[in-house]
């Protein structure tokens, strides 16, 4: 069961790749965290709740893409093609 656990991991490993998941999760989750530092005037006790729902958000746009649940239109593929071109 262990052995069937390890190679289910490396192939999704295998099938995305770091512009797939890790670099679109940063970037969303920066521009909300940033977001929600200059709106959110929140106390240091609260400092948290921008953390959390800048994870939140981020994690609600990357894992649909991952399970395969967007159907055309994947905001992950617009973030990808169009990096290129920002930069």
């Amino acid at each position: 069961m262990n052995l069937n656990l390890r190679s289910s991991l490396i192939n999704l490993e295998n099938s995305f790749s770091f512009t797939d998941i890790i670099l679109p999760f940063i970037l969303i989750f920066a521009i909300i965290y940033a977001i929600t530092d200059k709106v959110l005037h929140i106390s240091d006790r609260k400092k948290n709740f921008k953390l959390i729902l800048s994870l939140v958000l981020s994690l609600m746009t990357i894992i649909p893409h991952v399970t395969g649940a967007y159907g055309r239109f994947d905001i992950i593929n617009v973030i990808n093609q169009s990096i290129p071109q920002i930069v």
